[in-house]
């Protein structure tokens, strides 16, 4: 679980979810949108990238703004 100024992220063992604050909505991320794996063990925020971290390695997604 990791949270930021404008979204939760919370690693499963299907997918990375994210939960947008200011549009109070879920988005979930699979292997298809970029992830190594599936199951997500950590996850960390840090200056509008997020990193998830699985069985086959890490995956990092920047974004523009918190927003997006």
């Amino acid at each position: 679980l990791a949270a930021d100024s404008g979204n939760v992220w919370i690693g499963t063992d299907n997918g990375l979810v994210r939960f947008v604050k200011s549009r109070n909505q879920f988005i979930v991320y699979h292997a298809a949108d970029g992830l190594l794996d599936e199951q997500v063990w950590s996850v960390y925020s840090l200056n509008g990238c997020l990193w998830a971290g699985g069985a086959n390695g890490v995956s990092r997604f920047c974004f523009k703004n918190e927003d997006q």
